[in-house]
């Protein structure tokens, strides 16, 4: 949940991975809902079977789109945009960490 600064690099690259998954999995889910939402809208068709009036619907997929985006103000805004880069940092450390594993991969034994 922390990252040590001063380790070698791929404890550092870990240490990372690890604690920006961690503390920011709430965005990154509510990212990744709103995001499925935009891309496969006929899957939340099923909301408005369940309110035929389409108001609480209307309202709910509204906030989803708002909260997506962050346009509430200004600094919700900015704050997104700024953490518009934590998707890309857990790639590139994901990628680091996947290529480590078979790259310097240790040979099985055979006579086991």
């Amino acid at each position: 949940m922390s990252v040590n600064w001063r380790s070698n690099f791929p404890r550092f690259n870990w240490d990372l991975h690890s604690a920006a998954g961690f503390w920011f999995f709430p965005i990154l889910l509510i990212w990744s809902l709103s995001g499925i939402y935009f891309a496969f809208p006929q899957l939340f068709s099923i909301l408005f079977l369940l309110d035929p009036a389409d108001r609480f619907t209307d309202r709910w997929l509204y906030g989803l789109a708002e909260l997506h985006f962050g346009r509430f103000n200004a600094l919700t805004k900015a704050l997104w945009a700024a953490l518009g880069i934590v998707p890309g940092i857990l790639a590139f450390t994901g990628t680091f960490i996947c290529c480590r594993r078979v790259i310097f991969k240790k040979p099985s034994n055979p006579y086991r």
